[in-house]
């Protein structure tokens, strides 16, 4: 591929599919393109490179992703296919897993070239891992030096983020830095990635063969990010990893998921703990506990159940039985009374019966989620449960995922039905003008909405900028805290399933 000598014209584009984590990995990897002196187009068409930031957990992702390369007429863009997808076309292709890595140009052992590789199959120019997406900046540097104009930056930034090993900790630690130094604030919510990889291998799911064995993130670079994004306007921080409850530091196993949590806690300028995704076999009861006592940590927990049998559930390897799940629902309430719980489910899995899926339904009814995330099961690649017989037919599956979703909009509107009357501290929050799902609610006259301490949203009728304006001018906040402004509601009305209130 050819570019003109004129810097402006090595634009990229990033196209992000799936989970926190890739969305995470394609914030830190568009800062670092940038500190490297490539431009952010605004559209895939008006960029030179494009890279795409892939997922496979599920088999309607990898028919996106295949659809969307399809798309990419234009022969002179550089196309890096990058995340989950990218490494499962990796370790499917024999080409390309026999083929020497180019380590002199990219210094990597999972980022492949596809001219190289003899592998044409799609029309890309890479391949990259989702441990290595972080060494594209350096990667394109290299190919592309004599055509950037290198931003200037502090000597003392340089030193931190270049003197360091090109391993994988020391590529993330330079990651965090470039993004903890950018001139302009942050946005008061950020992600912080603290595992990479899962060790679980649930008998339906690709990740661990696509991103590996579960890799810890050093205590030290983790809290010295989050005192840094503290520093920078941030308030809340929502930890990521594949299993965050399986969480121990490399120098020290006694630095858990518990000892985390605690240290950021004592972050002063953090308001906000959020986590996700916890695995059911590895949640702690000291985590637990935390989650009741600690007041910066969110009452609201996505745990992943997948199903209500146990004979389903041995047979996905999820390592926990139906009455163990229970049993944690039970300790979680206990602890923490108003939590608001989350999950997700498979139907449809190989060998699931009618009495299975009833056993589903009852464990949801018993439990109460207030929200489901529900899948058909689709065969993935590499995984056990690819030597299963697929037996449910499509239309099973689909009946069984609309009764799914039936039973849990019931439960939803019954428990926000029983908050009216009640009062809750909120935290305030401006609509964004062109936040299209609150359309109906903007135009309506209502602009602010409260979140819960549970993660409740409550949109707030006699609440204006006139008000917020009074509220801060008379508030006893700091100014770097008014981005938290919090206030005393009472919930009056539910409404096609949103909660109304009033300030009080």
């Amino acid at each position: 591929m050819k570019f003109t000598d004129a810097a402006e014209d090595i634009s990229f584009y990033i196209k992000t599919y799936g989970c926190q984590m890739n969305f995470h990995d394609s914030e830190l990897l568009e800062d670092g393109l940038i500190f490297k002196g490539f431009k952010k187009a605004a559209s895939l068409n008006d960029a030179n490179i494009i890279i795409l930031n892939t997922c496979s957990v599920r088999d309607n992702a990898d028919h996106k992703i295949l659809s969307d390369i399809g798309r990419i007429t234009d022969k002179k863009k550089k196309i890096i296919l990058a995340g989950c997808y990218a490494q499962q076309k990796i370790k499917q292709n024999t080409n390309i897993k026999n083929k020497s890595r180019n380590k002199d140009k990219t210094g990597s052992n999972s980022i492949i070239i596809a001219e190289d590789s003899g592998y044409k199959e799609l029309s890309v120019n890479y391949y990259v891992s989702p441990e290595d997406i972080l060494s594209i900046p350096d990667m394109l540097e290299k190919e592309f030096k004599s055509l950037l104009k290198i931003t200037p930056v502090d000597s003392k930034i340089e030193e931190d983020i270049f003197a360091k090993d090109e391993n994988y900790y020391r590529r993330l630690e330079k990651s965090f830095n470039q993004r903890s130094e950018k001139k302009s604030l942050l946005n008061y919510s950020q992600y912080l990635k603290i595992t990479e990889g899962c060790n679980n291998f649930c008998s339906y799911c690709i990740v661990p063969y696509v991103r590996g064995a579960e890799k810890y993130i050093p205590l030290n670079i983790l809290l010295k990010t989050v005192e840094k994004y503290a520093q920078k306007n941030v308030k809340e921080i929502i930890l990521l990893g594949q299993n965050v409850n399986s969480y121990k530091s490399p120098e020290n196993p006694d630095y858990n998921f518990a000892y985390l949590l605690k240290k950021i806690a004592e972050i002063k300028n953090i308001k906000k703990i959020k986590f996700l995704t916890s695995h059911p076999k590895d949640m702690s009861d000291e985590v637990i506990e935390l989650i009741g006592k600690e007041n910066k940590i969110s009452k609201s927990l996505h745990l992943p159940v997948q199903s209500g049998s146990d004979r389903i559930l041995k047979l996905m390897n999820r390592g926990y039985d139906r009455d163990r799940y229970i049993n944690l629902i039970e300790k979680l309430k206990s602890n923490c009374p108003g939590i608001l719980l989350s999950t997700d489910i498979i139907v449809g899995f190989p060998g699931e019966t009618d009495e299975d899926f009833e056993q589903t339904l009852s464990l949801i009814k018993e439990t109460g989620f207030e929200f489901i995330y529900g899948f058909q099961y689709s065969p993935r690649p590499f995984t056990a449960a690819l030597n299963y017989k697929d037996d449910v037919p499509l239309e099973i599956k689909k009946e069984r995922l609309n009764k799914l979703f039936n039973l849990q909009k019931n439960i939803f509107a019954s428990s926000l039905n029983k908050l009216i009357g009640n009062y809750y501290d909120v935290i305030i929050e401006k609509i964004a003008e062109n936040d299209d799902y609150n359309s109906e609610i903007i135009n309506k006259g209502i602009f602010y909405r409260g979140i819960t301490s549970n993660e409740r949203v409550v949109y707030l009728k006699n609440f204006d900028i006139k008000k917020m304006s009074e509220f801060l001018l008379n508030s006893t906040l700091e100014k770097s805290e008014s981005t938290l402004v919090k206030v005393k509601v009472k919930i009056t009305e539910v409404v096609s399933n949103k909660l109304y209130g009033e300030v009080i």
